[in-house]
């Protein structure tokens, strides 16, 4: 697992400096929002169960 961190952070690090925020702020926003979504499905299901 710690392997995995640093594998992870490495290549994250690479991003940022190669892409700049063009890239990692819209990844940033993506990601927060899924998982607030996932966070309301696990909690409130029946409201998502009512749109489908």
């Amino acid at each position: 697992m710690a392997v995995g961190g640093f594998l992870g952070a490495r290549m994250g690090a690479k991003v940022v400096v190669s892409k700049g925020k063009k890239f990692i702020r819209p990844l940033v926003v993506v990601m927060s929002m899924i998982m607030a979504l996932k966070l309301l499905w696990e909690q409130h299901p029946q409201w998502f169960q009512s749109l489908f």
